[in-house]
């Protein structure tokens, strides 16, 4: 048996293709990945080893090959030097996740007011930096919610059929 470092027992990629090889038991070797992908399989080891990370293409690739929409989304939110500041994915129920983006919609709704008197002239000025950007903030967060949302229920959807619930 094959030993690994500890780095690659956790890291994402590595554990997308052991997923995925519950299904397709060619992904239980990285040359199994390499002729699905064209990626060789040396460079594999470096990426779910974690020396190195994936180019947009290649992450590209092995999220298609591994039927994991959501690896895009983790490259970009972690591995891209100019998506860093996206927000997180969480592990949080759909339930959960419901509850968040309906509160967050809330205060939203109660800024509604707010935002449209801040930018009724056109501009933000000095006095209205700060609520501007509790707004923004605010926003952002909404945004990220929703995308956790929307991520969990493409990866349902990938790990139960294409269902229109989760």
């Amino acid at each position: 048996m094959p030993k690994f470092r500890a780095s690659t027992l956790t890291n994402v990629w590595y554990l997308a293709r052991k997923e995925h090889s519950e299904h397709d038991q060619s992904f239980g070797s990285r040359e199994g990945l390499e002729d699905e992908t064209g990626i060789d399989h040396h460079r594999l080891a470096a990426i779910e080893a974690g020396t190195q990370n994936p180019t947009p293409e290649e992450a590209r690739l092995i999220s298609l090959a591994c039927e994991r929409e959501d690896l895009q989304y983790y490259y970009c939110s972690e591995c891209c030097p100019l998506g860093r500041n996206l927000p997180k994915i969480t592990e949080e129920s759909a339930e959960c996740l419901a509850i968040q983006v309906a509160i967050s919609c809330g205060k939203l709704v109660s800024e509604r007011e707010m935002l449209l008197n801040i930018m009724a002239d056109g501009f933000v000025d000095d006095t209205e930096e700060t609520a501007f950007r509790k707004i923004a903030d605010d926003m952002h967060e909404l945004i990220g919610r929703f995308k956790n949302m929307e991520i969990q229920v493409e990866r349902f959807r990938s790990e139960h059929g294409k269902k229109r619930h989760c």
